[in-house]
């Protein structure tokens, strides 16, 4: 389905995965302009994948702390 669409951002909460790794973003994605990062589980949540187009958005700031990401 992301394929089809081909967004230039997507940001997936509540994966159900404990780990993601680029081969299943390249493989989502299927753009050779994959921009990926993943917040870690933190309680009970699981992890949070936000994967966008780098020849439209570059990111400017990530803190895993706060669990934010900032784009240009």
């Amino acid at each position: 389905m992301i394929q089809s669409q081909k967004p230039e951002m997507i940001c997936l909460q509540e994966t159900k995965m404990e780990v993601i790794e680029g081969p299943l973003c390249e493989y989502l994605w299927e753009n050779s302009e994959l921009g990926w990062c993943c917040k870690s589980p933190n309680g009970l949540s699981s992890v949070l994948l936000t994967m966008w187009d780098k020849s439209k958005f570059e990111l400017s700031d990530w803190s895993e702390e706060f669990g934010g990401m900032g784009f240009s």
